[in-house]
């Protein structure tokens, strides 16, 4: 016989309906703060813990319900202009959100910070007046960015570093794993010299984990002393020039296919003199050869932790966040050789 406290003994103790003791045991903003409090200590005291088994079946009992629309999502953003976020990787992420967001019954509404006279304060009151319950912080157009908004009234997830204030939870490619994977790629094609150009300010909003990764896979010490990182403030032709025939890499690892039309005028043929690889492939490069890094994925997985985070009512700044990394994968193109 089980001796396992119940949600209805603890709700006869509080003298309470069990459904109240029910939510209170989610932290359901809805039930008075000290009749949640009370509930909480009481549940202690008697020693309850959740049955791993029902919480189970509750689980699968909601998967195939039907759903309903629920309340809506905030797809943030904070370009100088309202669809300057309409880039390939980011409309990746929207895809994959949106469908998700539909599947769990909730809409998803494009959000944008940056308009004249919003503040804080003004946003958090828009988006609760819309009934927003989860936000979606877009990656933003440069690093190390500050948002300022009621915290405590939402669920958030940003998608990306990108957002360093507050410290929310986060949601993004494994960027790390994406350049081991592209560095071995590499090495399996017999390239030797492989050099890094980045543009700081996505070399920052990777955490630097792409260049992290460089540095720990590509071949031998000689290597690394021959050929610096090429982090650059601006795109600069006279500079990456100087760049590539001083170091002589056979092949360059980049984030944007700027470099294609660098190369052209510098009568570089691809892949015959020098290879390309992209970090993360996008639809401008879509003949290059690189890492896919499943942005489609990103967005459902981004949609899932902050509904889950809604049913689970954890609003607020987290005090120990959480990243979710999603994988990459390799994809074959022009720009690289076959073989030795």
């Amino acid at each position: 016989m089980s001796n396992r406290v119940t949600i209805r003994e603890i709700a006869q103790k509080a003298g309470v309906h069990h459904a109240t003791v029910s939510r209170a045991l989610r932290n359901d903003p809805q039930i008075a703060t000290e009749t949640r409090e009370h509930i909480l200590k009481l549940a202690r005291r008697m020693g309850y813990r959740p049955d791993p088994a029902l919480s189970s079946l509750m689980r699968y009992r909601s998967a195939k319900a039907a759903h309903h629309y629920q309340a809506a999502l905030a797809w943030a953003t904070n370009y100088p202009t309202r669809d300057g976020w309409l880039t390939h990787e980011k409309v990746g992420y929207y895809s994959g959100a949106l469908q998700r967001a539909e599947e769990l019954g909730y809409s998803l509404d494009p959000f944008w910070l940056g308009e004249a006279g919003m503040s804080g304060a003004r946003a958090s009151a828009i988006l609760k007046a819309r009934n927003i319950q989860g936000v979606i912080l877009l990656p933003m157009p440069k690093a190390n960015v500050s948002i300022d908004l009621d915290w405590d009234q939402f669920s958030a997830v940003s998608i990306s570093h990108t957002v360093t204030s507050p410290h929310l939870n986060v949601v993004t490619n494994h960027h790390f794993r994406s350049m081991a994977l592209l560095m071995k790629q590499l090495d399996a094609l017999g390239y030797k010299r492989p050099g890094f150009a980045c543009l700081r300010r996505i070399h920052e909003s990777v955490d630097r984990a792409w260049a992290a990764a460089f540095e720990m896979y590509r071949p031998g010490a000689g290597s690394r002393a021959d050929i610096p990182l090429y982090i650059y403030e601006e795109e600069s032709l006279p500079a990456f020039e100087h760049w590539v025939r001083t170091y002589k890499p056979d092949v360059i690892v980049a984030h944007s296919d700027n470099i294609m039309h660098y190369l052209k005028e510098m009568q570089l043929r691809v892949p015959e003199d020098i290879g390309v690889a992209m970090a993360a492939r996008h639809g401008v490069s879509s003949d290059c050869s690189g890492i896919d890094e499943n942005n489609n994925t990103v967005g459902r997985v981004v949609v899932n932790v902050v509904v889950e985070m809604i049913h689970n009512n954890e609003r607020g700044i987290p005090q120990v966040p959480i990243t979710t990394l999603v994988e990459g994968f390799w994809v074959n193109g022009s720009t690289l050789r076959t073989s030795l």
